[in-house]
């Protein structure tokens, strides 16, 4: 994949630096926010007033194309209107691995503004973050046709664009949803992936990045997707599942409350007492007493 990064690329991660020229008057939304692993990672911020969505061509403004490993926050759909390349989020891509036409117009959009089925297709395991898909001769016209009707849509700037855009962008995603035929079981992989990933590390020193890194996206992404998935977060669904094995630690054996929470990955006794007294409503100490106090009432 070709990406778009100033001349100058010592760049400071907290200054804004655009890889893609907007061909529609969004303004630039798309710059470089922090490295993973040495690796750049670029977010995508439309502006508050424009919708979700913008069309970008790698090279103008004489910007330099970057050659080398790269991740993007958001999902890309790069078209020449005869093939599609379907750009995961939070993976890192490198330019050099994928055949890609210069002449490609790239689709970067908000994946919340459609249903989950249509940014399914995005969820892929493709090597390097990319699957290439062949436009079938019959839908050719109709993809270049949308296109047209997309920019034309974002150059409009009234209170029905935002509707516009959204419906022509959902009409190509249908389409890519149909080609790929992944629309059901991405999504629920990606769930099932995490609460592995919790299950098998849960007991020791687990964050959201490093859940992240195991089933490959970035940390920002994995949460808005599990969130809307599931209703919570992924940090969430690691402290409720330290929990549920504390509560069993604790009502189950004589173990010492520092000894539990080491065993459901917390080093810090104390954090670990103020994080059940948040999540359960008391201390464990108090819990582990409810808990006898119950069993002899219950003899």
């Amino acid at each position: 994949m070709s990406s778009i990064l100033p001349r100058n690329d010592e760049v400071d991660v907290d200054a804004t630096h655009h890889y893609l020229d907007d061909l529609s008057p969004t303004g630039r939304s798309v710059r470089l926010v922090r490295y993973r692993d040495g690796v750049p990672t670029f977010q995508y911020t439309p502006t508050a007033d424009r919708p979700p969505v913008t069309l970008a061509r790698p090279g103008i403004s004489g910007a330099v194309i970057l050659a080398t490993r790269h991740i993007h926050d958001f999902p890309i759909l790069l078209t020449d209107c005869r093939s599609a390349w379907i750009i995961a989020p939070g993976r890192v891509v490198d330019p050099t691995r994928n055949r890609i036409e210069k002449s490609c117009v790239a689709i970067i959009f908000d994946p919340s503004v459609v249903e989950d089925e249509l940014s399914a297709p995005f969820l892929h395991e493709f090597p390097n973050g990319v699957e290439q898909i062949a436009l079938p001769d019959e839908r050719r016209d109709r993809w270049a046709q949308a296109l047209a009707d997309l920019a034309a849509e974002l150059s409009v700037d009234d209170e029905h664009t935002r509707r516009a855009v959204v419906a022509h962008l959902t009409l190509l995603l249908t389409d890519v949803a149909r080609i790929t035929d992944r629309i059901a079981h991405r999504p629920d992989d990606t769930v099932a992936a995490v609460f592995t990933a919790i299950e098998d590390r849960y007991a020791q020193p687990l964050t959201l990045a490093d859940v992240a890194a195991e089933v490959g996206f970035s940390p920002a992404y994995l949460t808005t997707l599990i969130r809307r998935r599931t209703g919570k977060t992924v940090v969430q669904w690691i402290v409720s599942r330290r929990m549920l094995e504390a509560r069993r630690l604790l009502a189950q054996t004589d173990l010492p409350i520092a000894t539990v929470a080491a065993r459901v990955g917390v080093d810090d006794a104390a954090y670990f007492s103020r994080l059940f007294r948040r999540e359960i409503g008391m201390p464990p100490r108090q819990w582990r007493g409810s808990q006898e106090t119950a069993v002899d009432v219950g003899r």
